[in-house]
């Protein structure tokens, strides 16, 4: 069992409360029964406040925390922060059905912290309080990661809400689930506005990212998957932004585009572990050939 077990145990409960709000928030899609409302709510309230109480035990716990000693702890920052996001938008009605597949994000993203903190926990290697650049750098890595999940959830309404639109079977149905969803525009707007968040903080994580590896003499970490994927991000939130001078990559492109940089994004923190692992590997090697 891990040192840090009542943190993985913590962050279980939250899933398994992600998890059920989804489901009930699925089920009063098709049957709006305030039982199902109730307890949705509840399930998210206690989720969140899960993740609250982790935060400030972790600062509580330790005096000289730093908010990103570890993948774990941006976990927990970005769950905490898009589930605060989400009550929002579910109190104040102001993005009909957003709860509905941020819900599917918060139980994935809320697993994987959960993993990282049970099997892979791994505090981030050099980071101190002297190290400005990397951890301005991995601020700017969480926050884009929080634009792009949320324009991935945005993403996802607007293909399901688009679905509904199109289908021609059981039409009154259809009509009481569009009835609780935002509008396609509002939703195209809220991609857009995220796409730009994840733009400015991508374009920051890029530059920390190169200037770190400005001192780094080995050329293949130039040419290696990570910063390649990352430009590849910037590119398509780059396009996402500017869809409304664009047509054809309005709408369901743009969509799709979102999902897409939430799996890029998915693919850069496994690059970005793997290799770390091969970086302490060869460190492992050349120690080992120094002390023989």
């Amino acid at each position: 069992m891990p040192e840090n077990w009542p943190i993985s145990l913590s962050l279980l409960t939250a899933t398994l409360c992600f998890i059920s709000a989804l489901v009930l928030a699925f089920m009063r899609l098709r049957e709006n029964k305030l039982a199902y409302r109730i307890i949705e709510l509840g399930a998210l309230i206690l989720a969140t406040s899960i993740n609250c109480a982790l935060i400030i035990f972790q600062i509580s716990d330790n005096n000289n925390w730093l908010p990103l000693q570890s993948h774990m702890d941006g976990l927990i920052i970005m769950l905490t922060v898009l589930s605060l996001a989400m009550l929002y938008t579910r109190l104040t009605n102001r993005l009909k059905g957003f709860d509905l597949f941020a819900l599917v994000f918060l139980s994935l993203l809320s697993l994987w912290g959960f993993c990282s903190s049970w099997w892979t926990f791994k505090p981030f290697m050099s980071l101190n309080i002297g190290n400005t650049w990397l951890i301005f750098h991995l601020s700017s890595v969480y926050l884009a990661a929080m634009g792009s999940t949320i324009a991935a959830t945005a993403g996802c309404l607007y293909l399901f809400t688009q679905r509904q639109m199109i289908r021609q079977d059981n039409k009154h149905q259809r009509l009481k689930i569009l009835g609780k969803l935002a509008s396609l525009e509002t939703i195209e707007r809220t991609m857009i506005y995220t796409a730009s968040f994840g733009f400015l903080w991508t374009s920051l994580a890029l530059i920390t990212g190169f200037i770190m590896l400005s001192h780094d003499q080995n050329i293949s970490h130039w040419l290696s998957p990570k910063p390649i994927l990352a430009i590849c991000l910037w590119l398509i939130y780059a396009l996402i932004m500017h869809v409304k001078f664009a047509p054809s990559f309005r709408g369901r492109r743009a969509a799709i585009l979102s999902l897409l940089s939430f799996i890029i994004m998915i693919a850069l923190f496994g690059l970005a572990r793997t290799l770390e692992q091969d970086h302490e590997k060869v460190s492992q090697r050349q120690n080992t050939v120094i002390q023989h």
